[in-house]
């Protein structure tokens, strides 16, 4: 059963406005369209509103999400950023160092960590 944006925004811890703003820079747009014109949003949506949340919430900006999300392979672009490609996409936790350890990443030196779109990185 599709989501309401206001069902949407409560579920997942926003706004309303953010969601419309998403909208907006095509970033989510809603699955369909109530005989209102309410957005509604089916399960896809809400996989690719998880898929935008998990970087969003590490600081990466809504447009280099969209960058990558757009690419090829975007389903899994960026669950699967410093993870191999056997792991779950269910959890997103500390990216793995870029020779495949799954120390923290507080104990890895820098030109391990992963790096994200424009060189830019969670720990510059």
């Amino acid at each position: 059963m599709p989501l309401t944006v206001g069902e949407l925004a409560r579920r997942c811890g926003l706004t309303v406005r953010t969601l419309h703003h998403y909208d907006a820079i095509g970033l989510l747009k809603p699955s369909l369209r109530s005989d209102a014109g309410y957005r509604l949003y089916d399960r896809d949506s809400v996989e690719r509103l998880h898929r935008i949340q998990a970087p969003r919430q590490l600081g990466l900006p809504l447009a280099d999400i969209g960058t990558v999300l757009s690419g090829p392979g975007s389903r899994w672009a960026i669950s699967s950023i410093g993870r191999s490609p056997s792991s779950t996409t269910s959890s997103i936790g500390p990216p793995a160092c870029a020779d495949g350890c799954s120390r923290c990443v507080g104990s890895c030196p820098p030109d391990s960590l992963p790096t994200w779109p424009n060189g830019w990185t969670r720990w510059n």
